[in-house]
């Protein structure tokens, strides 16, 4: 059951999320012939690898759909040059112009990284990342050429160049593209009979899927998806947190089909501003992913040898999310028809107090609380929250 509750944050960097103007896809990965297995977490919906800077043990989190980032204090403990600034626009089209360096070397696993291309995140864009307990993310243009197999059940991951020494048997398998900048991995999806759809494969979303509304149209026509909810506020949140009010519609597709496997009953959320569809790490949670980037193959095989997987539904719950705003925080949007609609609740109101905790300022310590759940992982939910009138309301939110 997927059930964010109150807190459902997205931390997205752009269509291919940071998009980049000049290439990223430099550097080289050594020693020339590699197959190693390094150990990840699987936290909150984002996978965190060991890494190696500088002699330093550090966390990152793996995102296909981003390239290679630094966090700003990181940058400061190291020898890495500024070569010059980047436009760059983020999931929601707010624009964020970031430093751009190399990294002349850094070590997952047995793997040594050399001359990564990689943007500085500055302190205050990064501070809700750091509830994860990293320092930076690695991206797909440091993976380009490698053969990337993540499973999220053995709780490790797979770099190799040795396509031989992966066992792919009975492993669905559809062909990979990837993008030109950052080596962002692309695959095809069946929606339904007959109608195919491009979509990025982006660790750094929790979601299984997340198709655009473009590429909802078709199978909304032909009947094979429909529409169970809507929802006014902001749910998405970017580097810049441009994201404007909008509808949000929660979507599910009777079947999706990657290769020959078929997952039912998916559900989606596009925003307004997506224009691509997606495929998460969620999937991860259904099977074991092998991304080829060198041969440009996309396999899957689900546990158990499973090739239709029902997937799990997004629960409304309460029926808001909680957004962090600059010094407080907010409600982000309202479910029509749930709990939190019901008992009058409107995107926009700020949050006093949950569960008896002040939360009329915004601190790091509670972002990570709400991220991880801390505060609002129960069937009630007690909020206290001001109205339109300046006056402080406590409700109680249950999920039904």
């Amino acid at each position: 059951m997927i059930n964010r509750l109150l807190v459902i944050i997205f931390i997205l960097f752009g269509a291919s999320f940071l998009q980049a103007q000049n290439t990223l896809n430099k550097g080289k990965v050594f020693p020339m012939v590699f197959h190693d297995t390094i150990p990840l977490e699987f936290i909150e919906g984002k996978i965190v690898v060991p890494l190696e800077i500088g002699g330093k043990p550090q966390k990152f989190i793996l995102d296909t759909g981003a390239p290679c980032i630094i966090f700003e204090d990181l940058y400061q403990e190291m020898d890495a040059e500024i070569s010059h600034k980047e436009k760059l626009t983020d999931a929601v089209g707010g624009v964020v112009h970031l430093d751009r360096i190399k990294l002349k070397s850094f070590n997952l696993g047995q793997l040594a990284f050399r001359n990564i291309p990689a943007f500085v995140l500055p302190e205050e864009t990064n501070r809700i990342l750091k509830c994860w307990g990293v320092t930076g993310i690695i991206g797909s243009n440091a993976f380009r050429n490698c053969i990337l197999q993540i499973d999220l059940q053995s709780k490790r991951l797979i770099l190799s160049n040795e396509l031989k020494k992966l066992d792919l048997a009975k492993h669905s398998r559809t062909p990979l593209a990837l993008n030109k900048k950052q080596s962002n991995p692309y695959i095809e999806l069946s929606l339904g009979k007959g109608h195919r759809v491009a979509a990025l494969f982006d660790t750094g979303s929790e979601e299984v899927v997340c198709i655009s509304k473009e590429d909802s149209a078709i199978p909304l026509e032909n009947q094979v998806a429909r529409l169970i909810n809507v929802g006014e506020g902001k749910m998405m949140m970017s580097i810049t947190d441009s994201q404007q009010i909008q509808w949000l519609r929660l979507f599910s597709f009777d079947t999706i089909g990657i290769g020959n496997t078929h997952l039912l009953n998916a559900n989606s959320i596009p925003g307004e501003e997506q224009d691509y569809s997606s495929i998460g790490i969620g999937l991860g949670e259904y099977g074991i992913i092998t991304v080829d980037y060198l041969h440009k193959q996309f396999y899957f095989k689900g546990y158990e040898g499973k090739f239709q997987i029902e997937v799990d539904q997004f629960v409304i719950a309460q029926g808001l999310n909680i957004v962090p705003k600059e010094d407080h925080y907010s409600i982000g949007m309202i479910w029509n028809n749930s709990p939190a609609a019901r008992l009058g609740l409107k995107n926009g109101y700020k949050i006093q107090r949950i569960e008896g905790v002040d939360f009329s300022k915004r601190t790091p310590e509670l972002d990570c609380g709400l991220i991880m759940g801390g505060y609002t992982s129960r069937d009630v939910i007690n909020l206290e929250y001001v109205n339109e009138q300046g006056m402080v309301v406590a409700v109680s939110i249950g999920m039904k």
